[in-house]
């Protein structure tokens, strides 16, 4: 049975949403993003499993260790900044300018 989405996946939805146009406005134009692998409903809360992802170095494309609910999103931001500064991004960035 198909109930939709909870309130708290669509949060989450917006939250990643979101997220993805502020990485794309950056510094970081459309190198990084991050997208929902999977999910499961367990006793009415939605835990996702999320994809980090890097256009210029896809073999770096790595999942977020653990399941991560609407009121734990604050691990997908330090996770993608871990992922940007472990990149080759700000050492090209610099040599840009």
């Amino acid at each position: 049975m198909n109930m939709g989405k909870t309130l708290g996946e669509r949060k989450m939805n917006r939250k990643i949403k979101t997220f993805n146009k502020q990485l794309k406005r950056d510094v970081f134009g459309n190198r990084f993003w991050i997208r929902e692998y999977r999910k499961s409903r367990i006793d009415g809360i939605t835990y996702f499993l999320f994809e980090l992802k890097d256009r210029e170095q896809p073999e770096r494309d790595c999942l977020i260790h653990g399941w991560i609910n609407e009121f734990a999103d604050w691990k997908i931001f330090t996770e993608m900044n871990d992922f940007i500064i472990n990149s080759d991004f700000w050492e090209k960035y610099r040599e840009q300018k």
